[in-house]
């Protein structure tokens, strides 16, 4: 297993790269702004869907629908360009902490054209009290409704109105309680409760929703990916439970997961602790481990064969913390610290890049993040769904201020995404190369070597983390 590790700021070491002098590296730009009220009682996003969902006094549901930009349009990464970074942050504030020299207030009230763009629909429901949850399934054709701990209502959606199909109640004289559910594929769903799993389909012919199968299981929590479909299972037991969903209400059990989150060996998992994020095309299952002393991030590569650790990211102090991705970079946002730390898998020389400045004004109203696949971080209490941007000048000047090895640079860059244009920093780093002193000029012809290997350069670096 792999282990990068880091230092606390100000002091070097080969695996810690100070960037307090560094612009903004990383950004959150608003992509979609919806209305905030004093009756919303939740609100959530959707990434499959690319809505959003409110829930106002208990007795309506308004969905937004977000229209993401696509990979490389603005409020998903800068160029690579030094003096077009440059030109878009001139006269701005350097302490604001943002790309293009916005502040995330600023961004947001641009933002907030999509407000009136954005074409939300209203749905009634009863007054039949608190809402805990509601979500739309795939093609929103039903909406399921979770009230309490025991019962689950379940309605077509037909224009601008529901219309009631069935309820789902549980024994009110158990024990038995409904802990939350997740739609799967169309017309598919999970009912996941403290003593089992259960997939609910609709039937056409009965008109209604009907138990198609069920997995008991003592169940303390749970955690679903929506884009891999897997469902992982907290039980009183040291052990995570995994499952691949698949259509027809299917659950492949995966190897289960062991970890020991306590020095003497006892289980206190929680669903913070737990992310599935996707690098390289690897599907990760990342567990924080906050200790007191020397917190780490252990990484577990999940296969369709085995679950195994491949990573160990020491972090520099304990934290309430928060993972994203951007261009096959893991992001650690340490809420409690207000800073973001990143982490590149395949450059493990370079180590942890650690941006006290750089998101500090966004970590600042962190509690309530979720973050999702596409870099997206949605915030509700700021009403808004932000992109994480990475601005691969900034990050450039770091590591070329830095002592940082030359050749994981290049390879750093090599791997970046097309969107990225990488050639004027690899022009300056060619520079830099052939006028250093001789010993430099021995990495010329290597430089070139992987630069042009494909023509383009960087598909054959960029394939060898694959496998």
């Amino acid at each position: 297993m792999d282990r990068v590790s880091a230092v606390q700021d100000g002091v070097h070491s080969p695996t810690s790269t100070d960037t307090t002098a560094s612009g903004s590296i990383l950004s959150l730009t608003p992509i979609a702004v919806f209305p905030r009220s004093s009756h919303s009682s939740a609100s959530s996003f959707d990434p499959q869907r690319s809505h959003i969902t409110l829930i106002e006094n208990d007795s309506s549901i308004v969905t937004v629908p977000v229209v993401l930009p696509p990979t490389g349009e603005p409020g998903h990464q800068s160029s690579g360009s030094d003096d077009d970074d440059r030109k878009g942050r001139s006269g701005s504030n350097s302490e604001s902490g943002e790309g293009g020299g916005e502040s995330v207030d600023a961004r947001e009230e641009t933002a907030r054209g999509l407000e009136e763009r954005l074409e939300s629909r209203t749905f009634a429901l009863d007054p039949r009290g608190y809402v805990r949850s509601a979500k739309f399934s795939e093609g929103s054709k039903f909406l399921a409704v979770l009230r309490s701990a025991k019962s689950i209502e379940f309605f077509r959606v037909e224009a601008d109105r529901l219309t009631a199909v069935s309820e789902v109640v549980r024994n009110t004289k158990s024990s038995d309680a409904i802990l939350g559910f997740e739609w799967t594929f169309d017309s598919e769903m999970i009912l996941l409760t403290n003593t089992s799993f259960d997939f609910y389909k609709y039937s056409e012919s009965r008109r209604t929703f009907v138990q198609r199968k069920s997995f008991p299981v003592p169940i303390s929590w749970y955690r679903y990916s929506p884009e891999h479909h897997i469902l992982v299972l907290s039980t009183s037991a040291a052990s995570l439970y995994l499952f691949q969903i698949k259509p027809s209400y299917t659950a492949n059990q995966l190897p289960s997961l062991k970890v020991i989150s306590s020095k003497d060996g006892r289980a206190s998992i929680t669903k913070r602790q737990l992310s599935i994020i996707t690098i390289h095309a690897r599907v990760y299952c990342a567990f924080i481990y906050s200790k007191p002393q020397d917190p780490v991030i252990l990484l577990f590569r999940l296969t369709k064969t085995s679950v195994r650790p491949e990573f160990e990211l020491m972090l520099e102090q304990d934290g309430n913390y928060l993972l994203s991705t951007v261009d096959d970079l893991l992001v650690v946002h340490n809420l409690t610290a207000k800073h973001s730390s990143v982490f590149d898998l395949l450059s493990p020389r370079l180590g942890l890049l650690h941006l006290p400045d750089s998101v500090n004004s966004a970590t600042s109203s962190g509690k309530d993040w979720t973050t999702h696949p596409k870099s997206l971080v949605f915030c509700p209490s700021r009403g808004a769904l932000f992109r994480l941007a990475l601005s691969l000048s900034d990050l450039y000047a770091v590591l070329d201020g830095s002592r940082a090895p030359l050749m994981p640079v290049i390879e750093f860059l090599l791997r970046r995404s097309p969107t990225f244009n990488v050639t004027m920093l690899l022009a300056k780093l060619m520079r830099k190369i052939i006028s250093a002193e001789s010993e430099g000029m021995r990495d010329v012809r290597t430089v070139f070597e992987m630069v042009f290997a494909d023509g383009e350069g960087g598909t054959s670096v960029a394939g060898s983390g694959g496998g």
